[in-house]
């Protein structure tokens, strides 16, 4: 039985930054670790965003994936939680042929990333 398919929504449950992955980063590397790691993530993903809309509009579903996959693999590293939620839905979706729910996820995705940058905590 395949896996049931990713929500169109990112899950408000879900922590922006997972406090128990923060603590672990700051005990291994000190409490800038995190900090640092974040504002890496955060340096990157921009482009890694316009690469998935891009690939979007030209149908092109493996880099959508490729680029997803690597933010949804970035973000679980930091704990960012919504992120990863969102881009594995698009990983998901661009693997699975479901163009017509990228368009939204893309969205979702970005709102995501957008509420990472704003969080304060």
């Amino acid at each position: 039985m395949p896996a049931p398919a990713p929500s169109t929504a990112v899950p408000s449950a879900l922590p922006v930054i997972d406090p128990a992955i923060r603590q672990e980063l700051e005990a291994v590397g000190g409490p800038d670790l995190p900090v640092q790691l974040l504002a890496m993530f955060l340096e990157d993903a921009p482009r890694q965003l316009a690469a998935v809309r891009g690939a979007l509009n030209t149908g092109d579903q493996a880099v959508s994936r490729a680029n997803a996959h690597s933010m949804k693999g970035a973000a679980a590293s930091i704990g960012a939680c919504r992120v990863e939620a969102t881009a594995k839905a698009v990983e998901h979706a661009a693997r699975s042929g479901e163009d017509q729910k990228l368009p939204a996820l893309v969205d979702l995705l970005e709102a995501a990333l957008t509420e990472l940058k704003n969080h304060r905590d």
